[in-house]
């Protein structure tokens, strides 16, 4: 997989994940703005955490299998806990529900994990096999 390959498909991810996030910040308007917000926040959060995972993603692309795999192994609990910090800091300080901040959150990673798996399908190209065989 190359740079351009993983760009096309972050760029999917992202348009996916602002469609996602339009439309759960429709529903979340029909109650109440601290809602909303903590929607929005934790869209963006998930957001932030998809651009350091692209980034991480993208440099490991030039490195060799053990450094990527090293590099990766450094990333992800960095990513966490700076995610998992944010979250905390929101929910402490500006007074945000937990759960809207995990909905849209979690919007953010579905929508990635489903354009991925989606991409994943739809560059297979389909087999043709007589029913005999199976």
């Amino acid at each position: 997989m190359d740079k351009n390959t993983v760009g096309h498909i972050a760029l999917k991810a992202l348009r996916n994940s602002f469609f996602a996030g339009f439309a759960g910040l429709i529903i979340c308007s029909f109650f109440d703005y601290y809602i909303a917000l903590g929607f929005i926040v934790g869209f963006f959060i998930g957001i932030a955490n998809l651009f350091m995972l692209y980034n991480s993603v993208r440099k490991c692309l030039i490195l060799t299998p053990e450094q990527a795999k090293r590099k990766m192994l450094v990333s992800y609990p960095v990513r966490l806990i700076l995610t998992f910090c944010l979250m905390g800091y929101m929910v402490w300080s500006a007074k945000m529900s937990p759960v809207t901040l995990l909905a849209g959150y979690i919007v953010t990673l579905m929508s990635m994990v489903l354009t991925a798996i989606y991409m994943s399908y739809r560059d297979v190209e389909p087999v043709n096999m007589p029913l005999e065989d199976i």
